[in-house]
């Protein structure tokens, strides 16, 4: 999956909760061999009753992410989120 400029391509899946946007996102990501990012682990905190996580800690999350992902040399991307979308450039 390549942009016409080679930059490097998102998929963005977003919906209302129990739609198939994880289920959907992991055929995806089997079939073109791509990187997977669900925000949802990094958005809330592992405790019993769901918590927000601190926007920082989920932005250093995601930043890692991709330079880890960079630095592997993979250009695609798929990132799931059933909130905002985190776009990093």
């Amino acid at each position: 999956m390549k942009t016409q400029n080679d930059s490097p391509m998102c998929i963005v899946i977003f919906g209302n909760s129990g739609a198939g946007k994880s289920t959907f996102a992991q055929r995806i990501v089997k079939r073109h061999n791509i990187a997977h990012l669900d925000l949802d682990t990094l958005a809330w905190l592992p405790t019993e009753i769901p918590e927000r996580a601190p926007i920082a800690d989920s932005m250093h999350s995601v930043n890692a992410f991709i330079n880890t992902q960079k630095k592997l040399g993979h250009r695609r991307l798929l990132r799931r989120s059933i909130g905002k979308y985190i776009e990093s450039s």
